[in-house]
């Protein structure tokens, strides 16, 4: 009774803060296809496009921005971030507009009010900065699948339990944002690419929510690639029926080394691609409804694909197969840490090679990973957390004055 009483308490400080605070909730629904253009981010004839005209710019990952009100709906840390990401001059942010776990969705099938309008507060935050954002919204994979009682692959199935929560949930932040001028754009999902047609793939699947209905994992928590790009391609029509203008992307990394393999040999899964058959692969699990592809890439990796072993043959590389299907492309997350592989003394001119090649080759969007207020993820770019690496966000902004030449 006591644990009651206070999670009643707790919810009414909660609506007193939000309804007290910077406004809630998006701008009017009354926008037009006309006016939406200048909101957000936009594809034409295979270019990103913001008002108009071409639009070359890098960004960064703020993944807890929202996640870090599921955890604790009195949390301030996005007002604190979105000041210092202002004080360096960045232009958009790519946010997981979720949880993570099932335990952080609790709010919003309880409560989806308030779950939506602790969101309000993030994005008014960064329109108040004039950062844009683009929304991940399926960040972790297996949550609506664990609410539903049914296997991970029922996303590859749009007639499944799991989608009919998965349709709601885009309708209600997409129908909340779509005319909103923070929000610059949507995306899937984080990295599902790197789930599909892996042999041992059992392996790597979490224990199902201990709430769940279904308490078992086996063969059908395995993701194949026909599954995610069923997936995206159902994400892109619902979109597309409330949102017609903002651009749309998987979230995906670069295929795996041997994702070709992986697809099509399966009793020779761990063959290393050649570039043409990893090219293939990014197009394959694209799907056919977003209008960006989007890739992560990091550090120089010897184990990629034959030839595809450095972070400039990689991006140059699948920018082409971006346009052969006449999409741009996205660099959804990029950059160096200073602890990987014993290599701490390389960060920084690492770094300066990946903007290099992000410049010369002309990638429209980029984002580094990742900034954050209290740490605890990898990657650190927050120059008061990580002041020896503030080098990095003045790079950035320093880029990003001549990437607007180009547009």
């Amino acid at each position: 009774m006591k644990n009651k009483f206070f999670s009643i308490f707790l919810l009414f400080v909660l609506a007193i803060f939000i309804f007290t605070s910077c406004g809630i909730g998006a701008v009017n629904n009354s926008t037009d296809a006309a006016d939406m253009n200048k909101l957000g981010l936009y594809v034409e004839n295979g270019k990103i496009m913001r008002h108009g005209k071409e639009y070359y710019a890098v960004g960064a990952n703020y993944f807890a921005a929202f996640y870090q009100l599921t955890v604790d709906p009195l949390s301030s840390d996005y007002i604190k971030g979105f000041k210092i990401l202002d004080e360096y001059s960045v232009p958009y942010v790519r946010i997981n507009m979720g949880g993570f776990g099932a335990d952080n969705f609790e709010l919003y099938f309880s409560n989806p009010d308030m779950y939506l309008t602790l969101m309000d507060e993030v994005v008014n935050e960064a329109d108040k900065y004039g950062i844009g954002i683009i929304c991940s919204i399926f960040w972790y994979f297996p949550v609506f699948a664990d609410y539903s009682g049914e296997p991970c692959n029922a996303i590859g199935d749009v007639n499944s339990k799991t989608w009919t929560l998965m349709r709601q949930y885009i309708t209600d932040i997409v129908t909340r944002y779509k005319d909103h001028p923070a929000v610059w754009g949507w995306e899937y999902g984080n990295e599902y690419s790197l789930m599909v047609d892996v042999p041992n793939g059992i392996e790597f699947i979490p224990d199902n929510w201990v709430k769940s209905e279904r308490q078992e994992r086996d063969e059908n928590d395995v993701y194949i690639t026909e599954d995610i790009t069923t997936a995206f391609d159902e994400f892109a029509r619902v979109v597309r029926e409330i949102d017609p203008v903002r651009m749309i992307t998987t979230g995906n990394s670069q295929p795996r080394p041997c994702q070709w393999h992986m697809h099509h040999t399966p009793e020779n899964p761990w063959e290393a691609d050649t570039v043409e058959q990893a090219k293939e692969m990014l197009k394959l699990q694209h799907g056919t409804g977003c209008d960006v592809v989007s890739i992560h890439v990091y550090g120089e990796e010897p184990e990629r694909a034959y030839g595809m072993e450095t972070f400039e043959v990689n991006l140059k590389t699948f920018k082409d197969a971006a346009e052969e299907i006449g999409c741009p492309m996205f660099l959804g997350e990029f950059g160096y840490p200073d602890n990987f592989a014993g290599m701490e003394d390389n960060a920084r001119e690492t770094f300066i090679k990946q903007l290099k090649y992000i410049e010369e080759y002309q990638i429209p969007l980029s984002a580094v990973w990742n900034f954050a207020v209290r740490g605890g993820i990898e990657f650190e770019v927050n120059p008061y957390r990580a002041p020896e690496r503030a080098y990095m966000l003045e790079m950035i902004r320093d880029l990003n004055v001549r990437l607007a030449e180009l547009s």
